[in-house]
Formats: structure tokens, sequence, C-alpha cells
């Protein structure tokens, strides 16, 4: 645990306000690339419930003046900062590291690309699938087909165009593939025959 001493009537520690300042560092870094990357999001997180506003920045930062009102909170923040600091995404060299296995897998399973997908955008979609299987409403691959099936859409307005994020939570909200189908404005006859293309073209995909 960090050490700490009592100064101006509150508890003060050196060490956790060097520690603070360098983890907002590794946020910044990874903001300005545009890295939202697992560590990052899970940062974020924690310190939105740590009471934690973004402000003016554009995430969540630790706060580095080193005081605390108790030791309760002292500890809490210490156990953030240093999960953070022991995560390989993180840093951008652990992200990129992450992010190419992933893409490399994705790619050889998905043949993303040749659907009109951006790395960004796979990243995202794999992402935004929840890691427990009872929280999705269908397996990755029937999931991709329909989101790629709705950004093939032509009547998609730019304005309008959800996110993939967006589109996976409409699937997995949706009570049924019509169901699905239908929330995404994604003609069912049109599916089926993009379903088949998709299956054509890649050879069977399913279990």
């Amino acid at each position: 645990m960090a050490e700490f001493i009592q100064k101006d009537g509150r508890l003060y520690s050196n060490e956790l306000r060097k520690l603070a300042k360098a983890m907002n560092q590794r946020m910044v870094e990874l903001e300005k690339r545009g890295f939202k990357s697992p560590a990052y999001q899970s940062v974020q997180a924690r310190l939105q419930a740590l009471g934690r506003d973004a402000g003016k920045a554009a995430g969540r930062r630790f706060s580095e003046t080193g005081y605390f009102k108790d030791q309760n909170e002292m500890r809490m923040v210490e156990a953030v900062l240093k999960k953070f600091e022991a995560q390989k995404t993180s840093k951008l060299k652990g992200y990129r590291e992450y992010r190419r296995k992933v893409l490399t897998g994705l790619a050889e399973h998905y043949h993303y690309r040749e659907f009109g997908l951006t790395d960004e955008e796979m990243l995202e979609y794999w992402e935004a699938m929840p890691d427990d299987e009872r929280d999705r409403m269908f397996g990755s691959d029937e999931t991709f087909i329909i989101v790629t099936a709705y950004l093939q859409r032509e009547d998609l307005e730019p304005e309008n165009t959800l996110s993939i994020t967006e589109i996976v939570n409409t699937i997995n909200n949706s009570k049924s593939l019509v169901d699905a189908l239908k929330n995404l404005g994604i003609d069912q006859r049109e599916y089926m025959l993009y379903k088949n293309d998709f299956v054509e073209g890649l050879g069977e995909l399913y279990d």
C-alpha cells in the first residue's frame, strides 16, 4: 500500500500523486491517437464510479493533488491506479500488440475488409459484443452478418446512421431475428440473399 502523511488536515500521498500524473499521461497518449483500448475503457468506467467528471478533457482523469479525504478513498483510488498501470493495453505499445493480434484473427475468420468494414469498425464490433454469451441474442457470426447487412443499406444517411456499438446493442435488445431486422430497417429477403452470399464466400462459419 502507498505511504501517506497527514498534511493540511488531510491524507496526502506523494507516491499516488506521481502515479496519478503518470497514468493520466497514458490516457492522454491513447486519446491523441483515438485509441479506446480495453484498459482505457475500463479505467474510464472506474473513474466514473468514483465520481470523476470528464470536464474539458477528452476523458475522465485521476486527481493529481495527492490529497484524500480518508484512507478508504485513498485505497480505492490506489487500487484503480495500480490496476490500470498493470494492464498491457494502458500503454501504446501494449495496445498496438493487442490490436494487431485481434485484427489478424478477425481478418482470418471474417474477411471483414471484403465486406467494406475498416479495422476501426471491426474493433468496435468486437469490443461491443458482450463477453457473457447469455447477453448475446445471436452468436458473433450471425451478429456480424446483421451488422454488415445494415451497413450495406443504400438508404442510409450519414447523420442518421447508427454506430457499430449501437447496431450491436439494437440486435442484442431485440426479441428475435425478425425483430432485429425490423429495428434496423433491413429487408428480410435482402438479408437472406446477403447471408447466402456471405456463407458461400467464406465457407461454413457456424457450429
